[in-house]
């Protein structure tokens, strides 16, 4: 008779091992608790290279879209803070896995952000040079004055928006900090009560920096001195 294929596994043969291998390169969805793909900024060369006399604009909107990106994975950053935080510990392997896609996430987040501020400073530079060309009637794009004019003020509202998204992630950044270490100074009151407050501090502020163990800490605070 004809051969016969075996079966594909199911999805229920995948074991809870698996799943969080899966998920440790993808992002955690707060809505359906599933995952999503992590964030994966599309490659751009930061130095652009125009080949017709459309290529002005098109830089500029190629900019814009991808500081809508860059807006996009900030909010993913601070979906992953919101879940980790969520979470009772950070020894929970869900926190051990977001945690994980957190720093990936976080990574490219700043790489793309250092290509937006480079590929803004090329923009604003090939005006200049573009101006300095008009003059002499050596400009490929045959542009006016007002057209460099133009441009310079689409480039002035990319670096306004950039400085905005910018500002916005330290803010995600510094909250989600903060709420971090006051869940921290919370759990060592509960391991140790009897801490002082500089103490409470101390412990914190080595597990920050990765001292160690923080509750061994709490429980042992002579060896912080």
């Amino acid at each position: 008779g004809a051969a016969r294929h075996a079966p594909s596994p199911s999805r229920s043969a995948v074991g809870p091992r698996s799943r969080w291998a899966m998920c440790r390169t993808r992002r955690w969805d707060l809505s359906s608790q599933r995952c999503a793909p992590v964030f994966s900024p599309r490659p751009r060369p930061v130095r652009d290279a125009p080949s017709d006399t459309s290529a002005p604009h098109l830089q500029v909107s190629d900019l814009q879209s991808a500081l809508r990106e860059a807006n996009g994975a900030i909010q993913q950053v601070q979906a992953l803070h919101m879940r980790i935080l969520s979470l009772p510990s950070a020894d929970d392997p869900q926190a051990v896995a977001l945690s994980e896609q957190l720093a990936t996430t976080t990574n490219d987040t700043r790489a793309f952000f250092a290509s937006l501020k480079a590929r803004i400073f090329e923009l604003e530079q090939g005006n200049a040079n573009l101006r300095a060309l008009i003059p002499a009637g050596q400009s490929q794009y045959n542009l006016t004055f007002a057209d460099v004019d133009t441009r310079q003020t689409q480039v002035s509202a990319l670096k306004e928006r950039f400085k905005e998204s910018i500002q916005r992630y330290a803010e995600v950044e510094r909250e989600s900090r903060s709420k971090n270490r006051a869940r921290m100074e919370r759990q060592v009151k509960i391991v140790n009560p009897g801490l002082s407050a500089g103490e409470i501090t101390d412990v914190v502020r080595q597990a920050e920096e990765g001292g160690g163990n923080m509750f061994s800490q709490a429980v042992r605070p002579s060896c912080l001195l």
